[in-house]
């Protein structure tokens, strides 16, 4: 299996993440638990808080 690095700066200016690396309060559990299997999380600059749209 290959592994790759989150891109934790990208993450953490479009809400997904906080600085100290935790998930931001936008996700709900179910949210974090698609985003660990694999979904994608799209953070759209116009939805400003609404996070996410899969």
């Amino acid at each position: 299996m290959k592994h790759q690095n989150l891109p934790t700066e990208d993450l953490k200016n479009y809400g997904i993440i906080n600085d100290d690396l935790t998930f931001s309060k936008k996700l709900s559990s179910d949210d974090i638990k698609k985003f660990l299997q694999g979904y994608t999380i799209v953070a759209d600059n116009e939805r400003q808080g609404n996070l996410p749209t899969y």
